[in-house]
């Protein structure tokens, strides 16, 4: 993908994101959409890899206004940043982490450390279905699979049988 297509796509991709959230807090709040937690846990961390999700920095970087975040201090040799997120409707708490893998691949995650609301959005599928996906040094090439922002749209906003 060419840079300038990159930049499009990332616009596009952040405001569907702020949608989504809207739509979120319409019917419950995100906590309550297992599917934005699928998004927002992606760590490369985890699987030893250099990657990060542009789906996962979009909705990290434009939720923070449903929570309340307090600044915690990383251990020594663990997170750069550090942060405990507080959401305002249900109240279940994330914690939020940032670390620099390189001068160009960073990542951060929010992952669900006590959830206070029950889900009313349909469990997460794998592959995880991605509009820009990820980039980096490495990363599980099989772990995603790309969808038209439509598409994503459409899995983020699915509803369970019975809500």
């Amino acid at each position: 993908m060419d840079r300038e297509q990159y930049k499009i796509d990332i616009g596009l991709l952040s405001t569907r994101i702020e949608n989504i959230l809207e739509f979120y807090d319409s019917h419950s709040c995100q906590c309550a959409f297992p599917r934005f937690r699928q998004y927002t846990s992606i760590d490369s961390a985890d699987t030893g890899n250099s990657f990060y999700v542009n789906e996962t920095e979009a909705f990290i970087d434009n939720c923070g206004k449903y929570f309340d975040i307090k600044k915690m201090t990383p251990e020594r040799g663990g997170e750069c940043y550090l942060s405990m997120y507080t959401c305002k409707k249900c109240g279940s708490i994330f914690e939020y982490g940032w670390s620099d893998f390189s001068i160009h691949i960073s990542r951060s995650y929010l992952k669900l450390k006590e959830k206070k609301v029950n889900d009313i959005g349909a469990e997460p599928i794998n592959p995880i279905p991605v509009f820009v996906g990820p980039m980096g040094h490495s990363y599980l090439e099989n772990a995603f699979v790309k969808k038209d922002l439509e598409e994503l749209t459409q899995y983020l906003q699915e509803i369970k049988n019975g809500y």
